[in-house]
């Protein structure tokens, strides 16, 4: 997994750099990879997953990678099971307006 990261994952990243969405693609297809040959040597999933996201933290589209994921990760969390709970019931707010000074000297 070292040698792909090193030597052929920055040819590949270079070559989809053009499209933006290939990137983040490319870089969660390589995080499931990394996963599965984890589980293969009989490690774990997430363990894999980690090594294959610290592999992709060296290149320079890192912080693109991961605004992407910061905004899919923020979209899966807003459908767990304990928020649901939370957003079950509808919420009253009160507004209030700021009280301005010409609205209390106004006389009709």
């Amino acid at each position: 997994m070292f040698l792909v990261s090193r030597y052929v994952l920055p040819h590949i990243f270079r070559s989809i750099a053009r499209l933006p969405e290939l990137v983040l693609v490319g870089a969660l297809a390589w995080c499931f990879l990394g996963g599965e040959l984890a589980e293969e040597l009989h490690l774990s999933r997430e363990m894999g997953a980690l090594i294959a996201g610290v592999s992709l933290s060296t290149f320079p589209y890192a912080l693109d990678v991961t605004a992407k994921v910061t905004s899919l990760r923020d979209f899966e969390d807003r459908d767990t099971p304990d928020r649901q709970e939370e957003d079950a019931g509808p919420k009253i707010v009160e507004a209030r307006l700021p009280s301005s000074p010409c609205s209390s000297s106004v006389s009709a």
